[in-house]
């Protein structure tokens, strides 16, 4: 079993520099460095020589080399013939031999910006091979970092010579709330803390508090217990919005990825397949045409959540595909013989539009999208927004908007932001919100009293 550690103890327990995938520089070379990032791909556990007995084939002299990565070295000379040309025999049952497996790793989810990827590739011998480290892990890997040479160039390729990985916690909530525990503590102490919460997710959309509300549950979702037989209880809360375009749908998903604590958006359109959406074991240069397993968008985001856009426009295949990791947080995968599990704890906000364009709410949303049934059952919550057509409510809009888009202007050419303004200015900033958010994600309540729970059970 992989040895688990806590993100917060990272920094005080590795050696350091303690550095993001991509930071590693020149200067870093022949040293033991720290460096945390996501495990995107691997390949399957594979021998490698790491020394290599050569017989001469003129004498019967046994020459044994050391071997690193890359193309096998043989020895120069012949110290029993003393020829330099010499025609050696690799003898396979004389060599040293260990256990091989190669990982790529990506930056955290959280630490992308743009959408722009940073990727290193890394060798792991003998115990650390057999592991079972698998793709969509968060991890610390100490390793030194060396030069590899491709050919005659005077460029290297970079490569890491693992010494240890451990594997950090599932949940990603590493958010330090000190900073600002007196601001968490002011708003738990209200009457009623949702009001102020509600105010400050997607402070730009007017309107939709019960969706507003829904997102405050899925961004704090459950500590998910064990239960007596075993089974483990689903933590996540997966929404879909299936409603007209326009109708703010995508302001959601923004406020999903840029609260929670480790997230991404992705596409149901004709470009993303049911692989990058889950996972994929495939043949590639990656391992010499071996296996690899690959992670998609949900294991990349397990902990935290996925915003799915544009689900109706997603094939059976991709929709299908998503069941297995909605219900119950793991993607099992299988192909030639080689098996794959991938913890996918993911909370799925999904979006998409009506068939026609626009939502009929005389029909049912099942009637009025190409969503799959037994995917709509995975879903926990649908909402469906509609577009705005009262003149009040159109003009409220337009007064929001334009308040937003003038005091952000303001703001970023230091000039005073008007009194009008204060309605579109949260109360909460983003990281005061992502704090009270993480704090409430480590409380683990029960039933105040059985009323509680009859509630419950009876709604």
């Amino acid at each position: 079993m992989s040895q688990t550690v806590q993100p917060e103890d990272v920094d005080e327990s590795l050696p350091k520099p303690v550095l993001s995938v991509g930071d590693e520089r020149a200067e870093h070379l022949g040293e033991t460095i720290t460096v945390r990032g996501q495990v995107v791909k691997r390949s399957s556990v594979r021998p490698k020589v790491t020394t290599a007995a050569f017989e001469c084939r003129r004498c019967g002299h046994l020459e044994r080399i050391e071997q690193g990565y890359g193309d096998i070295d043989q020895p120069a000379v012949c110290p029993g013939c003393e020829l330099k040309r010499v025609r050696w025999r690799f003898r396979k049952d004389c060599s040293e031999w260990t256990d091989f497996q190669k990982l790529r790793l990506q930056q955290l989810p959280e630490e992308m910006t743009n959408g722009e990827t940073e990727s290193m590739d890394v060798f792991l011998t003998d115990e650390l091979a057999r592991r079972g480290l698998e793709s969509g892990r968060c991890v610390s890997l100490i390793a030194e970092y060396l030069p590899l040479q491709d050919g005659g160039s005077t460029v290297f390729d970079k490569a890491f010579d693992a010494e240890d990985v451990l594997v950090e916690d599932t949940d990603p909530g590493e958010f330090d709330v000190e900073p600002y525990r007196e601001v968490i503590d002011a708003v738990a102490s209200r009457d009623d803390p949702v009001d102020v919460l509600v105010e400050s997710v997607a402070p730009s959309h007017l309107g939709d508090r019960h969706i507003k509300e829904a997102l405050i549950c899925q961004l704090v979702r459950a500590n998910a217990p064990t239960g007596a037989d075993g089974k483990d209880y689903r933590g996540q809360i997966h929404m879909f919005l299936l409603g007209d375009p326009g109708a703010g749908k995508t302001d959601f998903g923004e406020a999903l990825v840029r609260l929670a604590p480790r997230s991404q958006k992705s596409s149901g359109n004709e470009g993303t397949s049911a692989a990058g959406l889950t996972a994929a074991i495939t043949r590639d240069d990656f391992s010499n045409a071996e296996f690899t397993v690959t992670a998609g968008a949900i294991p990349k985001c397990s902990g935290g959540a996925l915003f799915l856009d544009e689900l109706d426009s997603a094939g059976d295949q991709e929709q299908n595909a998503l069941l297995e990791a909605m219900e119950s947080g793991v993607i099992n995968i299988e192909k030639a013989g080689q098996k794959a599990t991938l913890e996918a704890e993911t909370a799925i906000l999904a979006a998409g539009n009506p068939e026609n364009g626009h939502f009929d709410p005389e029909r049912s949303p099942a009637e009025q999208t190409n969503v799959l049934s037994p995917l709509l059952d995975r879903f926990d919550l649908i909402f469906c927004p509609e577009e705005k057509t009262d003149p009040d409510a159109v003009e409220a809009i337009a007064d929001h908007i334009t308040a937003g888009r003038d005091a952000a202007q303001r703001r970023e050419i230091d000039k005073n932001v008007p009194e009008s303004a204060d309605a579109v200015e949260p109360e909460l900033s983003t990281e005061e919100l992502r704090a009270y958010l993480a704090a409430a994600r480590e409380k683990r309540p029960v039933f105040g009293s059985d009323e509680v729970r009859q509630t419950l059970r009876d709604w």
